[in-house]
């Protein structure tokens, strides 16, 4: 599990032979030490937390890739466009507790939770924003 919310995880620095490694690239490095593994499901938290444009976008390859030959990916993302461009299917929890599942346009037609948090987190974006953070995560 790449486990991006944790705090002591955001201050680990490490070094790979000469090279000084910090936070901006551990993401990667992390996952690429999951690789080396033989599993069927990668579990995600916050992935792409705190890296730069470009290293989200090799993240997202990635998974792509993974999920393409059939493994099973769990992304859990505070940040809804991510959500949006990444997932076959959304899980909504509250509580400790699934309280809805399904893909976007079912739950945002449900007009529960999910549709609530939508609304409210793009209540003061464009809908070109909205398009482009699906068409890059289409193009990626």
């Amino acid at each position: 599990m790449i486990d991006g919310g944790d705090a002591e995880f955001d201050r680990l620095e490490i070094l790979i032979g000469d090279v000084h490694v910090t936070e901006r690239h551990l993401q990667k490095v992390a996952l690429a030490r999951l690789l080396h593994h033989d599993v069927d499901l990668f579990l995600l938290d916050e992935p792409t937390r705190g890296i730069d444009v470009a290293s989200k976008a090799q993240i997202y390859r990635l998974i792509d890739a993974l999920a393409n030959e059939g493994l099973a990916i769990m992304f859990i993302s505070s940040e809804l466009p991510e959500i949006l461009g990444m997932s076959d299917r959304i899980v909504v929890m509250q509580g400790g507790r699934i309280i809805e599942e399904g893909q976007h346009e079912s739950l945002l037609a449900r007009g529960g939770h999910y549709a609530e948090l939508y609304n409210t987190y793009f209540r003061h974006q464009s809908l070109a924003y909205v398009e482009q953070a699906r068409t890059l995560a289409e193009d990626e």
